[in-house]
């Protein structure tokens, strides 16, 4: 592991010669990447988080490089997206029902966030798509962990969806 991170390290050096690279970003992504595969090597799940979040920073420090922009609410979006899959990973490695719930609500949370940043909600329809979003996450989690979780949980799940499609319906916009 060491030496694919000097390896790594050696041609950003080199590459750095020929193309304006900010070097930072580069270590804080390689510093990432070099934590998730700890964690893939030796099961540590404190580097699979900080492995997650710190690749996710060097990535937003790159897209501020290239000059891509991305609205507060997509950034926010991913900052519950990032631990949901941190999280979803863990569940398929440990097979622990408890990470399953909070993965998928994270995740749909995150989509959330995402969607208001495509489309343009009013305040009603903004909560129809947060209920729905959520009633999404425990219909997911439900249909992911089925053999060990209550059908209350989809029933839960359902009734949010219904409710946000009906929030959404009525809702002026």
């Amino acid at each position: 592991m060491i030496g694919i991170i000097v390896a790594l390290i050696g041609a950003f050096c080199l590459l750095r010669s020929y193309v304006n690279f900010d070097f930072g970003m580069v270590i804080v992504f390689v510093t990432g990447l070099a934590l998730l595969l700890l964690y893939r090597q030796k099961k540590a799940v404190w580097a699979l988080f900080a492995g997650g979040y710190i690749s996710f920073i060097g990535l937003m420090m790159f897209m501020s490089w290239a000059n891509i922009g991305l609205k507060s609410n997509a950034i926010a979006g991913m900052f519950f997206i990032v631990p949901g899959i941190l999280f979803m990973v863990l569940y398929f490695n440990k097979h622990k029902i408890g990470l399953l719930i909070p993965s998928c609500l994270l995740l749909w949370s995150g989509t959330f966030f995402i969607l208001i940043n495509i489309f343009q909600f009013g305040a009603r329809m903004k909560f129809g798509a947060l209920l729905t979003c959520l009633g999404c996450g425990f219909c997911t989690s439900y249909t992911i962990g089925k053999s060990h979780l209550s059908p209350r949980v989809r029933n839960l799940g359902a009734i949010l969806i219904l409710a946000g499609c009906l929030i959404a319906v009525i809702s002026d916009q």
